[in-house]
């Protein structure tokens, strides 16, 4: 995997991939008005209790918080043809 960094080796976010729930993938931006693209049509899988995953470079890949109780870390999931982030809405 390549490096995603700026100029000041800030990493980009990085997800990890829908498809296998192993794959670090960089989280696409729209250039024209700096916005996340996103995928809200249901959100990720369930690939399993999630592990922190780091790239090659020791990056580690985005994470949320559990809505539940607040505490538990929940892999956050990027889609492998588009880059994009999942979402649900609610």
């Amino acid at each position: 995997m390549s490096e995603y960094l700026d100029e000041n080796r800030i990493s980009a976010i990085l997800a990890i991939s829908n498809d296998d729930g192993e794959t670090i993938l960089p989280v696409y931006g729209n250039p024209a008005n700096h916005s996340l693209k996103v995928d809200d049509t249901g959100g990720g899988s369930d690939n399993g209790t999630p592990t922190y995953m780091k790239d090659d470079n020791r990056r580690v890949a985005f994470y949320a918080v559990s809505a539940v109780d607040g505490e538990t870390p929940v892999a956050v999931y990027v889609d492998s043809a588009t880059n994009q982030l999942l979402i649900t809405t609610t």
